[in-house]
């Protein structure tokens, strides 16, 4: 693991050496010759651009439409008040000399401007390295420690050996002032080496083919808009395909102050495509009377649910919200209902709601929903139903204290949940927060969570801290510390170091620590590189020691925008 740290510090630092900091400004100019000087000063002020080879060809005979070209340039550098008096008059003189000239290059760019389609050509390619060693067995999935603070478990796991590129591709041209045509191309080709997890439980085989990975063709105009293609973390609601990769045509339109959207296609996240599901989306939304409603049929391999969103002002500063959802099928208690008011009351942000859940409303693994509506504070667990009360208010200067109880009812048992908890900014660069919950039913847990944002040293320091204690009455207490930070050093590289530890007691005893230090450096306006090592321990005190595992994984980067 040394040597192949060495080995991608060592690439990340030519890269850095190959910056466009060159002894000549162009390839056939030497440092040696007698115009040198002249040449780099006229390069650098962008008045002379040479030729696409990089060559100046400096015994070329210049046109009087390149000498116009010249005298365009510096009379734009005149006019923001970048030249001296003597530059200034030169300029003018210039100007005046060509100025016939200029107007006709005039007319040829609108011209051409007129004919053309308006097409942009633009996009990034990727380069990515990555190595990781394994010691010991992976037990289970584990996944999600890799942290990269974004909230997703997308592709953050390390692969044990892999070159990966990547060239994505956005193609644009405006068909009039109000229409846009858009063609985003993701490919990908794999350098070297068969794809194996960092775990050693997926695989796949190498290609070194350059292939088509997504397509997406996209249609907008202010009246109607048209996407075909693949969908990546496609949103509906959060009670179907939410953030889930989907592939088939999305239309949508104004008509009758009506905001109308269809989607037909399938899923696009299966291994095998044959086993995809089938999926409908329907969509109308308007206000009726000052009413926002929104009414939706969503539909996955002939499971269906439809649904009503309204949302108004009863009253000044009282909003509220309602919806209702519910299984197009003959069961009962197949629904879904939940409201909520919004007031401020004696300077107090309050907010009550009621839900009620059906034990047959079930949407994660048929509808693909969002798993986090079953998370605490958004509990649709079927069968459920309670009311919730919360609010909010400054009570000095940068101080912002909050607290929400909600009386819930499942399976026949209570669940009364409390939080407080106060946010303050104690100055322009750090702001605490701290949390206390307490969940009331047969197991009651306790939930302590403290934090810290900061920014320091003329904002280049950016530091989060979050801590949070679990306290279950079975016994079982788990504790997290994340620490992470980023330090700009230039305005072109910054480097980065995060640390998370986690430990578990009482019915287990692990112990899993994570760290990780990166480095990005801006080569270019186009080009940055950057280097990262991550190491996951993980220690299970509570058994053999056949569980433990450590992970290291080193990861370089190269892309470049075009």
């Amino acid at each position: 693991m040394t040597k192949k740290v060495s080995i991608v510090l060592a690439i990340a630092m030519i890269l850095a050496l190959a910056t466009p900091v060159m002894a000549s400004p162009f390839t056939d100019v030497p440092a040696d010759h007698w115009a040198y000087d002249a040449i780099k000063e006229v390069s650098e002020a962008g008045i002379v651009t040479g030729y696409e080879d990089g060559t100046f060809k400096g015994d070329e005979k210049l046109t009087r439409y390149e000498m116009a070209v010249i005298a365009a340039r510096i009379s734009s550098q005149v006019e923001e008040g970048e030249a001296t008096d003597k530059v200034m008059e030169a300029a003018e003189a210039l100007t005046a000399e060509f100025s016939d000239e200029l107007a006709a290059l005039d007319n040829r760019v609108t011209a051409l401007e007129d004919k053309g389609l308006n097409v942009k050509i633009g996009g990034e390619a990727t380069t990515v390295f990555t190595d990781t060693n394994v010691e010991g067995t992976i037990t289970g999935n584990e996944d999600q420690y890799w942290e990269d603070w974004d909230d997703t478990l997308d592709d953050d796991a390390p692969a044990q050996e892999e070159l990966k590129q990547e060239f994505d591709f956005d193609i644009q041209t405006i068909v009039d002032e109000n229409t846009n045509v858009t063609l985003t191309l993701d490919t990908i080709t794999d350098g070297f080496g068969d794809f194996t997890s960092w775990d050693g439980q997926t695989k796949d085989e190498d290609s070194k083919e350059l292939s088509l990975d997504n397509a997406l063709l996209a249609v907008t105009n202010p009246n109607y808009g048209l996407r075909i293609g693949d969908f990546e973390d496609y949103h509906v609601t959060d009670y179907f395909y939410n953030e889930e990769d989907v592939e088939g045509i999305e239309a949508t339109a104004n008509l009758f102050d009506t905001d109308l959207m269809v989607f037909k296609g399938q899923d696009d996240d299966t291994a095998d495509q044959s086993d995809a599901q089938d999926i409908l989306g329907l969509e109308a939304a308007r206000n009726i009377a000052g009413i926002d409603v929104t009414g939706q049929y969503l539909e996955a391999d002939e499971e269906g649910i439809y649904g009503v969103t309204a949302a108004t002002e009863l009253m000044p500063e009282v909003d509220s919200n309602v919806k209702y959802f519910a299984f197009d099928n003959d069961q009962e208690n197949n629904y879904l209902v939940d409201g909520e008011v919004a007031t401020k009351l004696a300077g107090i942000n309050t907010t009550v709601g009621y839900k009620k859940v059906g034990e047959n409303f079930e949407v994660v693994n048929t509808l693909k929903a969002d798993d986090d509506i079953y998370d605490a504070g958004e509990d649709y667990e079927p069968g459920i139903k309670g009311v919730r009360v919360a609010g909010d208010m400054d009570v000095a200067p940068g101080l912002n204290v909050f607290a929400s109880v909600e009386d819930e009812e499942l399976a026949n048992e209570d669940i009364f949940t409390t939080e407080v908890g106060a946010k303050y900014a104690v100055d322009e660069t750090t702001t605490l927060s701290g949390s206390y919950e307490l969940a009331d039913a047969d197991n009651d847990t306790t939930t302590l969570n403290a934090g810290l944002e900061g920014s320091y040293f003329d904002n280049k320091l950016a530091t989060v801290v979050d801590y949070e204690l679990e306290d279950i009455d079975n016994g079982e207490e788990t504790s997290t510390l994340d620490i992470r930070n980023e330090y700009a050093l230039t305005d072109a590289t910054a480097v980065t170091g995060d640390v998370q530890y986690e430990t578990v007691q009482g019915t287990k005893d692990t112990e899993r620590t994570y760290y990780a230090v990166g480095a990005d450096h801006k080569l270019t306006d186009s080009t940055t590189v950057g280097v990262n090592y991550r190491v996951l321990d993980f220690e299970n005190n509570g058994t053999s020691a056949e569980e433990d595992y450590k992970a290291e994984s080193i990861n370089g980067e190269l892309n470049i925008k075009f």
